[in-house]
């Protein structure tokens, strides 16, 4: 609840900022529309409570910082009240023109991918909250080594990335699912093929850290530290419905299989979570916090 009253105080200081947009082509991977999120995002609460406890408000006072996967601006604009200036990226042509409803006159919102950046050493300081873990590993390389030659000699980065994401946990549910929509059995039939595939979306220490140091970074510290939130069943589905969407297994669904697959989802999320009271449930997620320096 503290996170919450916190959060609300935060964006009512938000009050102008000039924009700027430009479209960049790139291979766009999910369809991320702002409209599935709302202002009391669980990933935006954990992401100030991150912000405090690393000193991120202080760390970035008069620098400069790219806002990786900016999505509707949240974080760029909480970070704009400290740095310098805040530049957020971000693939969705519909996350930018929401972020842009925010006025600041520190920020610029762009329409452009992390792998189609092409700043060179012009940030003193880099985020990217919840990005990586929505990319194959081609594209986290792309995107890691984009971000560092946008960073200054001695710029920092600090990321993260769930540990624990719907694709492992759709393929636990596999054979209750299978029983339940047939067509997934079909889908499933080549496992070494979907097994390739999810594999390149896991990300884990040892992958990141490796990553990170292959493109150049130094001083590579990951740290996996775990968080509690309490959910409605209208919260729950409020903060999965954007991450659903962006699963591999979407692409072979009609409208009407995605949204039976959902609330079969849903359901086996409502059986396994710790009930705090009825009707409210618990939910635990494992992040990893990467932080990095460009020599």
């Amino acid at each position: 609840m503290k996170s919450r009253v916190r959060y609300a105080f935060l964006l009512s200081c938000f009050v102008t900022c000039a924009n700027a947009m430009q479209d960049a082509p790139g291979r766009v991977t999910v369809a991320w529309e702002a409209a599935d999120y709302r202002s009391d995002l669980w990933q935006d609460i954990m992401a100030q409570e991150l912000m405090t406890r690393y000193d991120l408000k202080h760390v970035v006072t008069d620098k400069s910082v790219l806002d990786v996967g900016c999505g509707t601006g949240v974080i760029a604009l909480i970070l704009a009240c400290y740095a310098r200036s805040v530049h957020g990226i971000d693939m969705s042509a519909s996350m930018i023109r929401a972020a842009m409803h925010h006025i600041r006159a520190n920020v610029t919102f762009w329409c452009c991918s992390a792998q189609n950046l092409e700043r060179k050493n012009a940030f003193d300081y880099a985020t990217a909250f919840w990005v990586l873990q929505w990319m194959p590993d081609t594209d986290k390389e792309q995107a890691v080594q984009k971000i560092w030659g946008a960073l200054k000699s001695g710029g920092q980065f600090f990321g993260t990335c769930s540990v624990d994401d719907n694709n492992q946990e759709l393929e636990r549910a596999l054979p209750f699912l299978q029983g339940k929509m047939p067509k997934l059995k079909d889908i499933f039939a080549d496992r070494e093929q979907w097994n390739q595939l999810l594999g390149e979306y896991r990300s884990t220490p040892e992958r990141l850290k490796e990553l990170f140091e292959g493109v150049g970074f130094e001083n590579v510290v990951i740290e996996e530290i775990t968080f509690e939130n309490n959910f409605s069943e209208e919260g729950l589905r409020t903060i999965y419905t954007p991450g659903f969407r962006g699963l591999p297994l979407m692409d072979h669904l009609d409208a009407q299989e995605r949204l039976q697959l959902f609330e079969l989802y849903i359901g086996l999320k409502k059986m396994s979570l710790p009930q705090q009271e009825p009707g409210v449930y618990t939910n635990s997620t494992r992040q990893l916090i990467i932080r990095a320096t460009k020599p």
